[in-house]
């Protein structure tokens, strides 16, 4: 059985709503991506464009608080899962949701098809893969509450800290 490597990149930008999310509401990270590369240069998720391949490197001049990455081995039929997850976001019309981050910032369980943020896509992601169950509903998470789930879920073979 062959086993490929799945990173999850946590950032904190310098911008307004960061600002609120780490002084306001305690959060270390305000925004959170998955990578299946091999070399993790580029990664997905939703932002405020909707669903992108982003690309860190590229972006240095954006000014990053800080970051933290998580890398974990997963098997074949789990990388398939995350890239058919990735593949159909891609596929679709799916857009960015703020409503969606003001909800669960406020716990109110959401539902929306066509419209995501960065958390839901990386929470609901790893719960489709199979590895563990989420404590609570995808649309309930914010980054640090991703991470917290890894800890807990025993999935932080490899982590760096400022890999970008």
């Amino acid at each position: 059985m062959n086993e490929n490597k799945v990173t999850v990149l946590f950032t904190a930008y310098n911008n307004f709503i960061s600002y609120i999310l780490l002084y306001f509401f305690g959060h270390n990270y305000t925004h959170v991506s998955l990578s299946l590369e091999s070399d993790a240069d580029s990664f997905y998720s939703f932002n405020k464009k909707g669903f992108r391949k982003e690309y860190p490197m590229r972006h240095k001049k954006r000014k990053k608080h800080k970051s933290f990455s998580v890398e974990f081995k997963v098997t074949d039929e789990e990388y398939s899962i995350l890239k058919n997850k990735i593949e159909k976001c891609s596929a679709s019309n799916l857009s960015y949701s703020t409503l969606g981050v003001f909800l669960c910032l406020f716990h109110i369980r959401h539902h929306f098809e066509d419209a995501y943020f960065c958390s839901r896509f990386v929470a609901e992601a790893l719960q489709e893969m199979g590895r563990f169950e989420l404590r609570k509903d995808p649309s309930l998470y914010l980054p640090d509450q991703v991470l917290d789930e890894m800890v807990v879920h025993d999935c932080l073979e490899v982590v760096k800290r400022n890999p970008f």
